[in-house]
């Protein structure tokens, strides 16, 4: 996470950290990590998920504003320097749309689940 600091307070001190911006920190570690060294399975998701330009509830967007981050600045900085391998392209793809179908499943159980209380 030292990559991303550059002066802004490290947010992964528990000082008056809520629960929310503890898991938010722990998710966006977790993507960070996957897209360096995990699986190749993992990196793809962990870059789709940095790449959403959603704004629900533990998305990127989400989680890099919960502790104060710019978004589009951190996407920006992280993905600079992860290239997409050629050969992975099409992966990547696949595995966005998978992985949105989903998001998209989950948002509607979800959502009967509000309505039916």
């Amino acid at each position: 996470m030292e990559l991303l600091t550059d002066g802004t307070p490290d947010p992964t001190q528990p000082s008056e950290g809520s629960g929310a911006r503890r898991l938010a920190v722990a998710l966006l570690e977790q993507a960070f990590h996957d897209l360096r060294t995990g699986s190749s399975l993992n990196r793809s998701d962990a870059r789709c998920w940095i790449q959403e330009g959603d704004v629900g509830e533990f998305t990127f967007n989400f989680c890099c504003e919960v502790i104060d981050w710019n978004p589009e600045r951190i996407r920006a900085q992280v993905l600079k320097d992860i290239p997409v391998p050629t050969r992975f392209k099409n992966r990547i793809s696949a595995a966005n749309k998978g992985w949105l179908a989903r998001e998209r499943a989950a948002d509607r159980a979800r959502q009967s689940l509000e309505a039916a209380v």
